[in-house]
């Protein structure tokens, strides 16, 4: 168990190991971590996450890896241009922490399942290294930008793998108007 932010445990009857990063320590937006205050923390954490992972390779686990900060470009709003109508486009991560996030997703994406991120709001998936991709969730808010809560509902095999997921939202209007709650498959994704 971890005192800064980030743990591991197995999940169910499967050989599921679930993953938590606290990626606040890469936060791009954060002053504290402009300043450089927590590269140490930081890299520690990889230095964890790989021990952790090489550990799961070794007992043949599947491994689900959750944060809350994804390496890449801020893009949701950009394209919600009432609440921020100068929406630029930045990282999420400074590079140093980007580049060692994907060396490790790349090392070990055999046993990473899936990559999933919030932070955006949105509903994105991206490259994330050479070799894995990552989901970036939806939220349960309704800003960052406007929009409906939403939920995901993942589908997965009895070996781990992830194979699928519905995407469901809550229609506030409606839902506010009759004062019962209405929620929507959105899609699935396959």
């Amino acid at each position: 168990m971890s005192t800064k932010g980030w743990y591991s445990q197995k999940v169910g009857k499967k050989n599921v190991r679930l993953v938590v990063l606290n990626t606040e320590y890469y936060d791009y937006g954060n002053d504290v971590v402009q300043q450089g205050l927590t590269v140490e923390d930081g890299y520690a954490q990889f230095d964890w996450l790989t021990e952790t992972l090489t550990a799961a390779r070794a007992n043949n686990e599947t491994v689900y890896l959750y944060g809350h900060i994804s390496p890449g470009y801020e893009i949701g709003y950009a394209n919600d241009l009432v609440t921020q109508p100068e929406a630029i486009y930045r990282p999420f991560m400074p590079q140093l922490f980007a580049r060692a996030y994907t060396d490790v997703t790349d090392q070990f994406q055999d046993i990473i399942k899936i990559q999933i991120a919030g932070h955006e709001h949105t509903d994105t998936f991206r490259i994330s290294g050479e070799k894995s991709f990552l989901t970036t969730s939806p939220s349960m808010s309704t800003a960052y930008p406007t929009s409906n809560p939403t939920i995901r509902l993942w589908k997965t095999e009895e070996d781990g793998d992830v194979n699928d997921y519905d995407q469901y939202h809550f229609d506030l209007l409606k839902s506010n108007k009759e004062h019962v709650p209405y929620w929507s498959k959105s899609y699935t994704f396959r």
